[in-house]
């Protein structure tokens, strides 16, 4: 049997038994978000618990998530801070290359721990700011800078972002 013969029965047999290249990442973000749907962050954090593989954004955004659907807000705030910045020159800025998901919720991250124009400035360096979330995160803001006091509205206009933290009417973050 020649080296062309061989390749053809190989193919033959590839195209009568597709096997699905199996990516156990994706399999933990699937229990991850069937634990956050039952309310269950806590689990889900437990889930992810530091291993080799961890590594992967997707488990580390997802660990972020987890950390503030439990209120653990510096701690999300930190995960995505090390996700999502990546030092352009001496500054630290947005990574382009990241999904928008992981990137907004940098900005819920911050805006819950009460960094507003921190987490407006991450928002302004999204590139897609029709992506859902954006528009959301946005209203929020609104919302929030209505409802500050009179001398809270002045220190916002005077670029003293006063330290009330953002209120959602939705669960934080999301998965990718």
């Amino acid at each position: 049997m020649n080296h062309r013969t061989l390749n053809v029965i190989i193919n033959r047999h590839a195209a009568q038994n597709p096997r699905r290249h199996h990516d156990p990442i994706d399999d933990t973000i699937r229990q991850v978000a069937d634990l956050l749907k039952q309310g269950r962050a806590d689990k889900a954090l437990h889930l992810l618990r530091p291993s080799k593989r961890n590594h992967d954004a997707r488990l580390i955004n997802a660990r972020g998530v987890c950390q503030m659907r439990l209120g653990l807000i510096d701690q999300a705030v930190s995960t995505y801070r090390t996700l999502v910045l990546g030092p352009v020159g001496m500054f630290l800025a947005v990574r382009k290359a990241l999904p928008d998901a992981f990137k907004t919720n940098l900005a819920t991250a911050l805006l819950l721990k009460g960094e507003v124009s921190a987490g407006e400035d991450v928002l302004d360096e999204i590139e897609n700011q029709d992506y859902p979330t954006v528009g959301d995160l946005r209203k929020v803001i609104a919302v929030w800078r209505q409802e500050l006091s009179l001398w809270e509205k002045i220190e916002d206009q005077l670029g003293v972002t006063p330290y009330h933290p953002v209120t959602l009417p939705f669960k934080p973050g999301e998965l990718a």
